[in-house]
């Protein structure tokens, strides 16, 4: 098991702080020369971690006025059973899902429309290795998890929105770590489904259809983390 890299320690810190002290949505964050101080750490290693949760939106800079945590909007409920930092992250995981949405409605709506036959095979053997996999592992979160979606974006052959996409997944695998109970709230038998369906749309060169199945497929997860369950 190889060790996780020392600014996810400081951001695991972080997000203990918050919990122990009972920091709310919106409050605003201590200094980074006393957090320092306090932890015995580096400036540089702290303002990176920062920097990272600035990156997912758990963290929001104010010019003048410091940093602070995000708020939460009052039309996702909280969830009283699960830590503050648990709730931060959900609600960004929520944004970032809303943004990956029409980002990969438009991956595979440009791969319906650039696939060659010979790229159609390669996804459907991808398919069909990966649901074997997930069936195995018993879950939707894990390396397998992701294939399909990489391929979406290499068949969509468009530079830009696979670097941008690329970067969403990464922080992605990281932000699930605090909500490990909604992993399994996802049913492998609607993913296969899901995919399934993406795939035929895009053998019958229908955007718009792949469009609509990709919406769908991505919306349940958002249902799931706003249920905060």
């Amino acid at each position: 098991m190889t060790n996780k890299p020392s600014f996810e320690s400081v951001i695991e810190k972080i997000y203990q702080y918050i919990d122990e002290t009972k920091m709310v949505p919106g409050a605003c964050f201590p200094p980074e020369r006393d957090l320092a101080k306090q932890w015995g750490i580096s400036r540089n290693m702290l303002r990176e971690a920062i920097i990272i949760l600035e990156d997912r939106g758990i963290l929001v800079s104010r010019q003048g006025q410091g940093r602070f945590l995000r708020s939460l909007p009052t039309s996702v409920p909280g969830s009283t059973e699960h830590l503050v930092s648990g709730d931060l992250t959900r609600y960004s995981l929520i944004e970032l899902y809303e943004v990956r949405q029409a980002l990969e409605m438009k991956a595979v709506a440009l791969a319906a429309q650039k696939a060659t036959e010979k790229q159609m095979e390669e996804l459907t053997d991808l398919y069909r290795e990966v649901c074997a996999n997930l069936f195995r592992l018993g879950t939707t979160r894990c390396s397998q998890e992701e294939k399909l979606h990489l391929k979406y974006l290499e068949l969509a052959d468009n530079q830009y929105l696979t670097k941008v996409l690329s970067h969403q997944l990464e922080n992605l695998d990281l932000m699930f770590e605090k909500l490990q109970h909604l992993i399994y709230l996802h049913r492998i038998e609607d993913y296969v489904r899901d995919h399934g369906n993406i795939i035929r749309a895009i053998a019958n060169h229908d955007p718009e259809e792949a469009q609509r199945e990709m919406c769908r497929h991505i919306q349940t997860t958002i249902d799931i983390l706003k249920s905060g369950e």
